[in-house]
């Protein structure tokens, strides 16, 4: 600091010594403190106003600022500010485990899929099958033997 400064200082010292041994009143001590402490001012602060800054270096300092910021709101919207090495590896393990969670539900809904879904039956045919002048009972009949048989449905008779 500068010499005046430093004297004022010397003398706000005084004047808090002199009120506290009573030589000085508390509203006369006031006073003094005032005024010392306006004049230091005066003489740490300079008159003439500081020079103004170019405009290029604003918008440098602008620039690194927006970077800084930026970059500090990115690291904390990421989901690993402010985690150590453990976390993050617990952090992995929970998305590894969420991952093969995900694909066991898939699957189990595919399969499901797969049982509640229409049968394929494997034709491609868009083809129109005729209708028949009656109904054709030979699928029914199949199973008791008469097969092949057309109205009179007699038993066929095999192994003789």
């Amino acid at each position: 600091m500068n010499p005046e400064a430093d004297s004022l200082q010397a003398k706000l010292r005084l004047v808090d010594d002199y009120e506290r041994k009573g030589l000085l009143r508390a509203e006369e001590a006031a006073a003094q403190r005032a005024a010392l402490q306006k004049r230091l001012l005066q003489a740490v602060l300079p008159d003439t106003p500081a020079p103004r800054v170019p405009m290029r270096v604003r918008l440098r300092a602008i620039g690194a600022m927006a970077i800084v910021v930026g970059g500090v709101a990115a690291y904390l919207l990421t989901e690993y500010a402010g985690m150590n090495r453990r976390a993050i590896e617990m952090l992995e393990a929970g998305k590894a485990a969420r991952a093969s969670d995900a694909a066991a539900r898939r699957e189990r809904v595919e399969r499901r899929r797969k049982i509640f879904s229409f049968p394929y039956f494997g034709s491609n045919d868009s083809k129109a099958k005729t209708a028949r002048r009656s109904i054709s009972l030979a699928h029914f009949q199949h199973r008791i033997g008469t097969a092949g048989i057309g109205q009179d449905c007699h038993r066929v008779e095999t192994g003789k």
